[in-house]
């Protein structure tokens, strides 16, 4: 009866209320996991009726997907266009779907992630149904960006489905890219705002350098990760976006922690090589010379100093369009760089 029921508000779901619809989510995910836990030994008995509720979760979980405009698993506070934090409710997610007409208001990321079937609940889900339940749960979590939860799932697919799970790894990157760049925090914070416990020295460059350092070494688990799954055709210039963002803005690069995350240059696409001397070409520009960028970000160089790591970050382009020209010498990209490097550093 619960799944009758279940399956019939859910194809209702355009005029039934996204409270009522986590009621019901709630309830039946309560009535599974007490059976899966009073008599587990007869749970396989009920393997279509479990499967017909885990669909239930799956149609609410697209709608999700397909209407909601949250980006985060609790949404506590927000920040309006010009930098001031402010807090919602339930009243502000009400009237944020009030005027969708016959299209369906979404249940929150969150609650739907809250009342997941749990792994015990999946494995009795019809086989068919696999793919299909971990593709919504890896695409929940880079939804609510916890992207770190939904690599696993994303782990799990690819060696039946690459296509799939590769799409999934641009996503990721993506993301994962947003989360992890050191220099954003002060664009995003009010100069008037003071937080409690909020120590004026976390500002200072250790704190920026050690996150930095933070970022490249998880930065290298995902890229190892990555590469010992069964897919092709990864978008490198994600990776080496990664890597160029997950940077302090005042920080040249080093060549040893290229290699540190990338491996050996000669595994590494020619193009993505040439998009980070690109990328340190544009830096050596601008922001590492600028010594406001300096200051900003309490690096204490004075001029004489951002001009030794100007020299330093134009050697070490040069070096990584050199080597990975020993390995692909017909790369137009490589040879390029390489030109325009030589090029600024003597104008």
């Amino acid at each position: 009866n619960l799944g009758t029921k279940s399956a019939t508000m859910a194809s209702q779901s355009a005029q039934t209320s996204e409270t009522q619809r986590l009621k019901l989510l709630r309830l039946q995910n309560e009535a599974v996991e007490s059976l899966l836990k009073v008599s587990p030994e007869t749970a396989a008995n009920w393997k279509q009726a479990l499967t017909l509720l885990a669909q239930n979760w799956m149609t609410e979980a697209e709608t999700s997907i397909q209407y909601s405009r949250e980006s985060s698993r609790r949404e506590f506070m927000q920040i309006d266009m010009y930098g001031n934090y402010y807090w919602t409710n339930e009243a502000d997610y009400m009237r944020r779907y009030a005027n969708q007409g016959q299209m369906p208001r979404p249940i929150k990321l969150g609650d739907v992630l809250e009342v997941a079937p749990g792994d015990a609940w999946r494995q009795l889900v019809s086989s068919s149904l696999q793919t299909r339940f971990r593709k919504l749960l890896a695409n929940l979590h880079l939804r609510v960006n916890e992207e770190d939860k939904a690599f696993p799932y994303i782990e799990e697919i690819a060696p039946q489905h690459p296509d799939i799970a590769r799409d999934l790894v641009h996503e990721f990157l993506r993301i994962w890219t947003r989360n992890h760049d050191p220099n954003t925090d002060r664009r995003q914070r009010n100069p008037y705002i003071y937080m409690y416990g909020f120590d004026q020295k976390a500002e200072a460059i250790p704190l920026t350098r050690s996150k930095q350092e933070r970022n490249l070494q998880e930065l290298a688990g995902w890229v190892d990760r990555i590469r010992k799954m069964p897919i092709e055709d990864i978008d490198e210039s994600l990776l080496a976006n990664a890597f160029t963002t997950c940077h302090s803005s005042a920080e040249v690069f080093e060549l040893d922690r290229v290699k540190s995350v990338f491996g050996e240059l000669a595994d590494l696409k020619p193009k993505t090589v040439a998009a980070l001397c690109q990328k340190m070409r544009a830096n050596l520009a601008s922001n590492w010379r600028d010594i406001r960028q300096q200051e900003a970000k309490q690096t204490k160089r004075r001029e004489p100093e951002v001009q030794q790591e100007v020299l330093r970050g134009y050697s070490v382009a040069m070096q990584l369009a050199t080597e990975a020209i020993v390995s692909s010498p017909d790369s137009w990209q490589l040879h390029l760089a390489l030109a325009f490097l030589m090029f600024d550093q003597n104008a």
